[in-house]
């Protein structure tokens, strides 16, 4: 019995621990209130750097896209996912559950990005692709900056499939890794860092 109530508490810790937004009280009528949803927090440490929250990075990944929050696809995967996207703008509050969270929302931006812009570089060389691709989404010139050479350098090993993430030549599925690139660099420090 001892056995079954140690196992049932370590499933209830594991489980209640994969979520991470913090819950807020509010006092109505005497009593406590748990409030739904994420509550943003604002961070008081001053540092240079700070994350995005969960909204901030919503209108981001709309805004480098130009696909609407409102898109049926990208508005059903944040719903989906928007309790373990940060809800605080502490970078050091920052944990593996937000960027899979942040990865999942990209993706949904991407494909639907890419529904709608791969004519624009379906015909373009890796290199080509990935260039207008940071060229329309982030503002860095890869080509004169060495600081930001390895950002470059992994978005290519992702279009050319270096790792075999997928079968077949990586010719026949350019959309996917494209999909998979863009992916890769909104979810990524460039985008997802203030």
């Amino acid at each position: 019995m001892k056995k079954q109530a140690l196992i049932y508490s370590l499933i209830m810790a594991v489980s209640f621990s994969c979520v991470e937004p913090e819950k807020s009280t509010a006092v109505k009528g005497g009593g406590p209130e748990i409030l739904s949803g994420p509550i943003v927090v604002q961070s008081s440490a001053s540092t240079p750097i700070s994350a995005k929250n969960y909204l901030q990075i919503n209108n981001t990944y709309s805004k480098k896209t130009g696909i609407a929050t409102s898109n049926d696809n990208v508005r059903s995967e944040y719903n989906a996912i928007i309790m373990q996207l940060p809800t605080t703008s502490d970078p050091a509050s920052l944990n593996g559950f937000n960027q899979i969270a942040q990865t999942r929302l990209a993706f949904a931006y991407c494909d639907e990005y890419a529904q709608q812009n791969w004519s624009d570089y379906s015909s373009l060389s890796n290199g080509d692709a990935i260039k207008l691709l940071l060229d329309n989404m982030v503002d860095v010139d890869v080509a004169n900056n060495e600081a930001h050479g390895e950002l470059y350098a992994e978005m290519m090993a992702i279009m050319s499939d270096e790792d075999n993430l997928l079968t077949g030549e990586a010719s026949s599925n350019k959309e996917k890794l494209f999909k998979m690139t863009c992916a890769a660099l909104l979810s990524s420090s460039y985008v997802a860092m203030l």
